[in-house]
């Protein structure tokens, strides 16, 4: 994200913590399980399901998607890490096989929307 975000992208930022630190530590309970944490910035607007459910003109709406997944890419195109090389649900790549693979557990009211893409 911080490579992402210093060239520009459209995408959160990470928020340090007070200390400057992109994680803490946080730790449920005493004893508990302890996990690290970070928190993110918000970007404007709503989920996609949201904005195509409610599109009218769905040929911008995709421009506007494609702008900002391009973005994020430009700025990716040169990273490598090995985390990045397992399969993701929301690579968009896969969407065919992961709508596929979920659908089921959609409800039926909200199906329309997956026949939509």
């Amino acid at each position: 994200l911080e490579r992402a975000a210093a060239s520009g992208a459209l995408c959160q930022r990470l928020l340090l913590t007070r200390s400057g630190q992109r994680f803490r530590l946080i730790q449920r309970g005493p004893g508990g399980p302890a996990c690290l944490c970070r928190a993110l910035s918000f970007l404007p607007g709503c989920v996609l399901g949201e904005a195509v459910a409610e599109a009218s003109d769905l040929e911008s709406l995709w421009t506007e998607v494609g702008r900002a997944v391009s973005s994020v890419t430009a700025a990716l195109l040169d990273f490598e890490h090995p985390a990045a090389k397992r399969e993701f649900d929301w690579d968009l790549q896969r969407y065919e096989a992961v709508i596929a693979a979920h659908s089921p557990l959609v409800s039926k009211e909200r199906r329309g929307l997956l026949d939509r893409l």
